[in-house]
């Protein structure tokens, strides 16, 4: 998977080079060669990088505030309402990239696939 850092990185140092590239005096072969392999070695590498990424992503959700109580404690309605808005906003991006074309089943099914859990103390 291609993380946009990467990709950023690999377009920036493209540029760099086609720059460097352009102020290359006509006589100096070894330079102009020497750029021109860097480049084109950049080149596939971003061609690759792009091939190969990838439309997971992961999320850390951090709860703070009155709710939360140290490390280990968390208000169970606080969270669940939290997650509850959370997956509804994923929802209604997915919604609006799919232009509103999601089967009736997928409405239904969790978007959140994956739960990270820290042991907590429920208290009431």
């Amino acid at each position: 998977m291609a993380l946009k850092i990467r990709l950023d990185a690999l377009q920036n140092e493209i540029s760099i080079v086609e720059r460097l590239l352009s102020k290359v005096q006509p006589n100096d072969i070894l330079a102009s060669k020497s750029l021109e392999h860097r480049l084109s070695i950049l080149q596939s590498q971003l061609e690759s990088a792009i091939d190969t990424t990838d439309q997971k992503a992961s999320v850390a959700l951090i709860f703070d505030g009155s709710p939360v109580r140290g490390s280990e404690i968390i208000d169970m309605n606080f969270a669940s309402q939290a997650l509850r808005q959370y997956q509804e906003i994923i929802f209604s991006v997915a919604y609006q990239q799919a232009d509103g074309v999601i089967q009736k089943q997928s409405k239904k099914m969790s978007l959140i696939k994956r739960l990270k859990t820290e042991p907590f103390i429920y208290q009431e």
